[in-house]
């Protein structure tokens, strides 16, 4: 039997995921029992056509999503050398859930397990407290992780003319507006613009070419 690999958690303040740039990390006292990785195709109806009613037509891949639970135990019976719950929590935090100051975003997260790699940011976090000391302080915690996949340029599928889209920008549009239109989702409009080098997403002078790539499976 090999040696037992903890699952990690990784922060990154920038898209990069420069190691020069990281927000923090975690190592799980111990590993998930179970992991569910989500993966999703989004349709859009085109109406009713010769009496045939709801036809389905492929309009984007969303981003994966992932999620699973760890324990956390100070009771003694789980050896740990990383402190203690409230120590642990805040090692978390700091990877994955606090605002950047530079960036003014949280971090972009790897979640390494052996050779499962997902790269995305976390969505949500829950603790479940159900041991306490006499005195309070916490003893076990369950603690539920959700994440959502990341745009990622390097992941995307350029040879796909069918999917990939360069718009030509008028007066008065928008790249949230094209976003929700082709993706299904106006909150890509900070990715469409780092992928285009735009150093913001609002204010996009008349006649500039955003490309809007296709959304890929990693």
């Amino acid at each position: 039997m090999g040696e037992l690999v903890k699952l990690k958690i990784l922060g990154y303040e920038t898209q990069s995921y420069s190691e020069s740039k990281k927000s923090g990390d975690f190592t799980t006292q111990v590993n998930p029992a179970s992991m569910k990785l989500g993966k999703t195709l989004n349709y859009q109806s085109n109406g009713e056509a010769q009496g045939v009613a709801n036809l389905r037509k492929f309009k984007s891949q969303a981003l994966d999503s992932l999620s699973f639970d760890v324990l956390m135990d100070d009771t003694g019976i789980i050896p740990s050398k990383t402190g203690k719950i409230k120590d642990r929590i805040n090692q978390l935090e700091k990877a994955v859930y606090r605002i950047n100051s530079e960036s003014h975003e949280p971090s972009y997260v790897k979640v390494i397990w052996g050779t499962f790699i997902f790269r995305g940011r976390i969505e949500k976090i829950s603790y479940d407290y159900n041991l306490f000391a006499p005195d309070g302080t916490p003893l076990r915690v369950k603690v539920s992780f959700s994440f959502n996949g990341y745009f990622d340029k390097d992941t995307t599928q350029m040879n796909s003319p069918d999917l990939s889209r360069i718009i030509t920008f008028r007066a008065g549009d928008s790249i949230a507006r094209f976003c929700d239109e082709i993706y299904g989702d106006a909150s890509f409009c900070h990715e469409i613009a780092a992928y285009n080098h735009l150093s913001e997403f609002r204010k996009i002078e008349p006649g500039t070419k955003i490309l809007f790539p296709p959304l890929a499976a990693k």
